[in-house]
């Protein structure tokens, strides 16, 4: 097999433990890209596409990142939150 010398990496255990979609999700932190798709059952890129877009509610004023409040999430996932209308361009005359 494949030792972890040939990646330059290091073993499993000796990593540091870094939050993501396998960490607990709670409710008083925002929550991750991962972790927002791993709720919804979606990918990431999903999340990301439909973050930009405006169908996914997300957390503003986040100069480090995309986060997303896990109580905006659980009610999108209840359907409480309606997905807006894409804006039409107006015709020129």
């Amino acid at each position: 097999m494949w030792s972890s010398s040939v990646f330059g990496g290091t073993s499993r255990a000796s990593r540091p433990a870094v939050q993501d979609a396998r960490s607990p999700l709670t409710m008083d932190r925002l929550w991750t890209v991962h972790q927002a798709a791993a709720f919804l059952g979606r990918s990431t890129s999903w999340v990301y596409k439909a973050a930009e877009s405006g169908v996914l509610p997300r957390a503003k004023g986040m100069a480090w990142g995309l986060r997303f409040l896990p109580a905006d999430l659980m009610a999108y996932a209840r359907g409480e939150l309606l997905a807006p209308l894409p804006e039409r361009r107006r015709e020129r005359t």
